[in-house]
């Protein structure tokens, strides 16, 4: 029992003595922010909005005609370029789901040393004992395949979002970054458009019935902040005002459709040392249309 105490304080001490941090990427942009800080393209005919705000930075945007026609994306002639490379938005892909199900039926006689049943029932005479069986099993399945369109068509007064990139795998790292700060001291580093280590722009071609335009659309990484768990999140209440029971919930202190986030752990933290919890980390849900 001692030996089982001692254990769990260590492996209590150990979680506690290995926190989670996060890094907080801002992106900058020669366009505009609407009234809730997202980056945005505005024509008469369509609105381009943007939302990074993810684990690695989700490329996310929303293209909304504005028109009574529908208008069309051609991700054929669409791209994305970070740091001087280019990614096609029309990836050729077919994705599909299947489902399957099976039945199993068995049918029996069985007998002793007065006799046996068959299987309506019926009572045979006999001195032996008798066992036969017979099993049917069926299965059915089925499945469909969704081709990737190379030209998305937005109906009239419609939004459609779009997600295929991200823009980091990983966490920056610099000498001058310290990766592993106090819980009220943030490390920042700010970049400029001319020594930013990740740049990208999105190409988009839109088009009517009458002609296409393209949108070139362009970023860049312009600050990250290393900081503390405690620094990164708190608790507020959840559920409603006259629940029984309060709860709360832990939620970023701050969000922001302008920047994003990555876990991380200091380099320092050996993780086959010892085991320590698994954290949970915010997933956000978006359609992704192709």
């Amino acid at each position: 029992m001692r030996n089982f105490i001692l254990l769990f304080a260590v492996i209590a001490c150990l979680s506690s003595c290995n926190p989670h941090y996060y890094q907080i990427c801002k992106i900058s942009s020669n366009l505009p922010t609407d009234e809730n800080g997202a980056y945005y393209y505005s024509t008469p005919s369509f609105d381009i909005t943007y939302n990074f705000w993810s684990e690695y930075g989700d490329i996310l945007f929303a293209i909304s005609n504005k028109t009574d026609s529908v208008i069309y994306i051609n991700l054929t002639k669409s791209f994305l370029t970070k740091n001087g490379i280019a990614f096609d938005y029309f990836l050729n892909r077919t994705t599909g789901s299947s489902t399957s199900s099976s039945v199993s039926k068995s049918y029996g006689i069985y007998g002793t040393a007065l006799g046996y049943w068959d299987i309506y029932g019926n009572k045979v005479p006999g001195s032996i004992s008798v066992s036969l069986s017979n099993s049917i099993t069926s299965q059915k399945s089925s499945s469909i395949s969704y081709i990737e369109k190379p030209i998305i068509a937005i109906p009239p007064h419609s939004t459609k979002i779009f997600c295929e990139y991200s823009i980091m795998k990983s966490k920056y790292k610099d000498c001058d970054l310290k990766e592993a700060p106090n819980k009220e001291d943030n490390a920042i580093m700010s970049f400029s458009e001319e020594n930013t280590p990740i740049e990208f722009t999105n190409y988009i071609c839109i088009a009517n019935e009458e002609k296409e335009q393209f949108v070139e659309n362009r970023f860049y990484l312009s600050q990250v902040t290393n900081q503390h768990y405690n620094a990164t999140f708190h608790k507020v209440d959840a559920g409603c005002e006259n629940d029984l029971y309060k709860t709360k919930d832990i939620v970023f202190i701050q969000t922001s459709p302008k920047e994003f986030y990555i876990e991380y752990k200091p380099q320092y933290y050996s993780k086959s040392s010892y085991a320590t919890p698994t954290s949970s980390k915010y997933t956000k849900s978006v359609q992704i249309t192709k």
